[in-house]
């Protein structure tokens, strides 16, 4: 029997090997020491530069309802915040060691070990956010139970799942809008930034103190357009270029900070009056708290994986260096060919193979996973499932993330670098997003994911925008083309396939 698309969580993005197995990893033995569980059965499908991962969703909702029941007695929550706090700080101090070493002076042996102390932190530090998505998915299960009993409308749901704390998008907009009010009170720049003038070197010149804020703010978040497929480092020219791009949006950043605050306060309010109105009970207030807190983390989450990837990234690129291998082919090593490949070892062949196709098996207990590439991948990937697709549709349906309605050009697009070339005013369709879409979203007119809860990424940064989004529509990817012109509503949960035709 073929298994149906919806017992399916898939994810699926342009990635490499390494950067992704390091949290794998994670997921596994790790977790299930700290937790008591693991994931469940984890499937990963490489084909090229793209990687399909897939959990079953019933699984992740059994453990999602473990831990929703064991989070819910304080002293654990307590106790993960703490041990988040505590990892955060030991990623952030090997974060700063490989920063101040250099690589090139290290004995093999001493390269080794630094890659296994990063490893290691890594590690300990990813199995904390692994609880992220169980309780997302039987977090929000529950809600809507909790809220159809009491006859709530639709949209009750989007408020008591929005987070009240700061996101680390939202910090970002935060910072720039304070960056860009900084100049402007600035009384030495006298050229605005919407001007061609406005130029690095000219902020250099008249206002070395900006120019400093600048470059303080592209250290901050010079990893931003990172992921796990490719790192690049952004500059303080890539960060100038935003500013003038916020000049565009608004003249008053002072009132959009003001705003935002009011924004955040005003939801609190809100939460607390749909609490009093619809009688909500301790117990059920305080599912709402885990769902906002395990939504906070996972945003947390992301902002140190892009972080952590520009330092794996520097390791892996001097150890190619000593084995004579390229970047791209370090990407697709695993971590236990690290040790071979400083001792001389040769992978070129195996590397090669990887590259074109391969799956990663790791079932629930287990601490050995099963790794084909090949033909033996393709069979391997037969046996484990296969999902049966609509070949065509003029309308799919999924849950309400944001409310509006919009119309405009679909960009299907898999790879966030290149959601950054999307054009003002079209609809972004993914598989999901994540901080690195931020760009894209500035300029999205609507947002369209095939997976996400109610406090997954597109869900928070759409509603911070205010812009329509539908969520978990487990098709849209490849049944909207590139170019397509469709409608979302939003209020209902409907994208329309108006006119589906390809990008020339």
């Amino acid at each position: 029997m073929m298994d149906e698309i919806s017992d399916w969580f898939r994810w699926e993005r342009l990635s490499t090997i390494h950067s992704l197995f390091i949290p794998l990893e994670a997921a596994m033995r790790p977790l299930r020491h700290y937790f008591g569980r693991s994931w469940p059965l984890t499937i990963l499908v490489y084909t090229k530069n793209r990687v399909l991962w897939c959990n079953k969703i019933s699984e992740l909702h059994s453990l999602g309802q473990e831990m929703i029941k064991y989070y819910s007695i304080k002293s654990n929550e307590r106790k993960l915040l703490q041990d988040v706090r505590r990892e955060t700080k030991n990623l952030k101090e090997v974060f700063s060691l490989i920063r101040r070493l250099d690589l090139r002076t290290l004995s093999n042996k001493k390269l080794l070990q630094l890659y296994q102390r990063f490893r290691r932190i890594y590690i300990n530090w990813y199995k904390l956010g692994w609880t992220t998505e169980p309780v997302e998915i039987a977090g929000e299960r529950l809600l809507r139970n909790i809220l159809k009993s009491k006859k709530s409308d639709k949209y009750t749901m989007l408020t008591l799942t929005h987070p009240t704390r700061i996101t680390f998008t939202l910090s970002y907009q935060l910072k720039l809008l304070e960056l860009l009010l900084r100049i402007l009170k600035d009384k030495n720049i006298r050229v605005r930034p919407g001007s061609p003038a406005f130029t690095l070197d000219y902020l250099k010149r008249t206002s070395p103190k900006a120019f400093s804020l600048l470059r303080k703010h592209s250290r901050r978040f010079f990893w931003m357009g990172n992921n796990y497929y490719e790192v690049r480092v952004l500059d303080e020219g890539f960060f100038l270029e935003e500013i003038k791009k916020l000049y565009k949006k608004t003249r008053e950043p002072e009132k959009e900070i003001e705003k935002i605050h009011r924004e955040l306060k005003q939801l609190k309010q809100d939460k607390s009056g749909i609490f009093a109105t619809l009688h909500f009970s301790k117990e059920e207030k305080r599912i709402v708290g885990l769902i906002e807190l395990f939504g906070w983390l996972k945003d947390f989450r992301k902002r140190y994986i892009m972080e952590a990837d520009h330092y794996l990234d520097l390791l892996l690129v001097e150890i190619g260096k000593r084995s004579g291998l390229s970047k791209q082919e370090m990407r697709y090593t695993l971590p236990s060919d690290i040790p071979l490949l400083l001792k001389g070892g040769d992978l070129k062949g195996e590397l090669s193979k990887r590259m074109k196709n391969c799956i990663v098996v790791w079932p629930e207990h287990s601490d050995t996973y099963e790794f084909y590439t090949g033909k033996k991948a393709k069979e391997r990937e037969r046996e484990l499932f296969k999902i049966k697709f609509k070949r065509k549709a003029k309308e799919i349906r999924g849950i309400v993330a944001s409310k509006g309605k919009a119309r405009g050009v679909a960009r299907v697009i898999l790879q966030p670098d290149k959601a950054m070339s999307m054009k003002k005013g079209d609809i972004l369709v993914t598989t999901m997003t994540s901080p690195e879409f931020t760009f894209a979203i500035e300029k999205a007119a609507a947002i369209v994911t095939d997976e996400g809860g109610i406090t997954c990424h597109a869900a928070i940064i759409s509603r911070e925008k205010g812009i329509p989004c539908v969520i978990a529509t487990k098709e849209a990817t490849r049944l909207i083309h590139s170019g397509a012109l469709i409608e979302v509503d939003a209020d209902n949960g409907v994208v329309r396939i108006l006119n589906n035709i390809n990008d020339k």
